[in-house]
């Protein structure tokens, strides 16, 4: 991740025909933080071949307010080539160790199927 090389620690589950993610690293050089956000979110995008990308500023109680912090809904392709609408959040904290970097994601074959799931899990997020 931006030439590094960084432990990422991921946490997920199936639920309701939908997958829900959450990634971590910590990014001890602060000044890094904010490009390597910007950096996961088009990696991530491009493995999805994403299209119609609405992106918006997203916020978590605890966390670092920086412009990268977002939430965006997409569609894409999954791994089998399948449609699969994605909604994804990149956000921060620092703390003294450096800067903790998050990725929480939702994908679901179709939008409709995980909306009100989604929009419970990214509102449930926080930082400690």
């Amino acid at each position: 991740m931006g030439g590094q090389t960084l432990a990422l620690v991921m946490q997920g589950c199936n639920a309701g025909g939908a997958t829900f993610a959450v990634s971590h690293v910590l990014v001890p050089d602060t000044a890094q933080a904010a490009s390597m956000l910007a950096l996961w979110k088009t990696a991530v995008l491009a493995h999805v071949q994403a299209t119609d990308v609405r992106e918006q500023p997203f916020a978590v109680p605890g966390g670092w307010n920086a412009p990268q912090s977002l939430r965006l809904q997409a569609s894409g392709r999954g791994a089998d080539g399948a449609p699969v609408a994605m909604q994804a959040a990149w956000f921060a904290r620092v703390d003294a160790d450096g800067v903790h970097l998050f990725h929480a994601a939702a994908f679901s074959p179709t939008a409709m199927a995980m909306a009100d799931a989604a929009d419970t899990f990214f509102s449930s997020l926080a930082v400690p």
